[in-house]
């Protein structure tokens, strides 16, 4: 029964990470040195990057054109950039300092890998 409970806690494991995750790293840290985190090759398709605030970030659609490591599908995946977050960002009540949100965030162009 044991063995049973350990392969299912491993396939939902893997599953998790599968479906995509959202997770917190410093910007200092490798993802591919983390097995956990899929490699691609993509190229945009569709960018809407003009005037993009932190508030309000650039999204759009890429292809997956290559799998280096993971288990994406090749095909259309829609984006939505998430801006960088730090210490400083946040005021003495752990709320968003106001500019935060109209600070401007760069996208992708179309054709960009």
């Amino acid at each position: 029964m044991k063995k049973l409970y350990i392969a299912f806690i491993l396939i939902f494991h893997s599953f998790t990470y599968s479906d995509g995750v959202e997770e917190t790293i410093p910007s200092n840290v490798s993802l591919l040195r983390n097995p956990n985190f899929d490699v691609l090759v993509v190229t945009v398709l569709e960018a809407n990057s003009e005037n993009r605030t932190n508030a309000n970030p650039p999204r759009g659609k890429f292809r997956v054109d290559k799998v280096l490591r993971g288990h994406t599908a090749p095909g259309l995946i829609p984006f939505s950039l998430m801006p960088p977050i730090t210490a400083d960002d946040y005021d003495e009540n752990k709320k968003m300092r106001a500019p935060w949100y109209e600070k401007p965030l760069e996208g992708p162009t179309v054709g960009d890998k």
